[in-house]
């Protein structure tokens, strides 16, 4: 019998790729049987992959590096098989939260972000469009690690005030009238990498070959969500896997449709050809954004080497057919 990949996500919009791939038969034309499995949130992939129930899952760019750097919950050494959404972040706050911290006299009580994980981009972002922007509202705000299933609730019950994490859920927010848009990750980082597949140790080693099919099917849908004719169709997709995001707002099919220009939210090409690839040009922004964030625990030299392991396999090019 042949052997089912589980792959993980938690059904964001940066979850194209592998939803594309699985409903337009991407991977049994490359000879892989794949199961998609949506958690509720990273650390609920994290522990997943770390037990071996999944072989790989499509992560926030820097979870992998951030993970070598001592973050999270176990020292799973991940790779980096293909990349699968670019930009895609954002922040939002609710009126009166933007309110409380546009005023001169500080708040009672510290405005509460929710981030999607320690190891999100969504951390770095949130510092740096802070110190950049409005340096005044540091010491106003704190953040919260939450499961990006549970942040429109969060955000409605006001356990949070604002939000910076990925699409759509700040689209959501802004679409249900509790939250509204103050910037995007295109703005202060263009073109950066929002999220990418990433294999255990364990599968590259028993298995290269159908992990290099898998990054095959992948780059081939992303390549489709990448082209704006193909979109409609990709979104139709997306809002057919009933996650638990899509399902936490009835906002959701609205957020998602009309005329929508997808590339407002999030970007599915690579600001450089070679990028894909190769992983370059996406790999330094990665190890500075983790050498920022609180409680790294390892030197910049031994973040560098535990880069080239990881982002090792995006150098080699995978086969197209099986």
């Amino acid at each position: 019998m042949k052997k089912i990949c589980r792959i993980g996500c938690v059904g964001l919009l940066s979850d194209l790729p592998l939803y594309v791939a699985h409903a337009r038969g991407l991977f049994v034309e490359q000879g892989i049987e794949v199961a998609l499995s949506t958690e509720l949130g990273w650390a609920s992939v994290e522990a997943r992959l770390s037990s071996g129930k999944l072989s790989a899952a499509n992560v926030p760019a820097l979870m992998p590096l951030a993970l070598a750097a001592g973050l999270g919950k176990s020292a799973l050494p991940l790779h980096a098989i293909a990349p699968t959404s670019y930009q895609g972040q954002a922040i939002v706050l609710s009126t009166r939260a933007h309110a409380l911290l546009s005023n001169a006299a500080r708040p009672a009580t510290p405005v509460r972000i929710g981030v999607e994980s320690p190891y999100a981009f969504s951390t770095y972002f949130l510092q740096s469009w802070i110190k950049r922007s409005h340096p005044t509202w540091a010491d106003r705000i704190t953040t919260m690690p939450i499961a990006v299933s549970q942040a429109i609730d969060l955000l409605k019950d006001g356990h949070i005030h604002g939000l910076c994490c990925a699409e759509p859920v700040c689209r959501v927010a802004t679409t249900e009238g509790v939250a509204i848009t103050l910037t995007r990750s295109s703005e202060l980082f263009p073109g950066h990498l929002e999220s990418l597949l990433a294999c255990t140790e364990n599968f590259l080693s028993t298995d290269e070959a159908a992990v290099r099919r898998i990054a095959a099917a992948i780059e081939t849908a992303r390549q489709y969500c990448a082209r704006p004719e193909n979109q409609p169709e990709a979104l139709r997709i997306f809002l057919e896997q009933k996650s638990a995001i899509i399902t936490s707002s009835s906002a959701v099919p609205g957020a998602l449709g009309g005329d929508l220009e997808l590339s407002r939210l999030i970007r599915f090409e690579a600001a450089s050809p070679a990028a894909p690839a190769a992983g370059l040009g996406a790999v330094e922004p990665l190890i500075a954004a983790t050498l920022a964030l609180p409680g790294v625990r390892v030197s910049e030299s031994d973040l560098r080497q535990a880069a080239g392991k990881i982002f090792a396999p995006l150098r080699t090019k995978p086969p197209v057919t099986a």
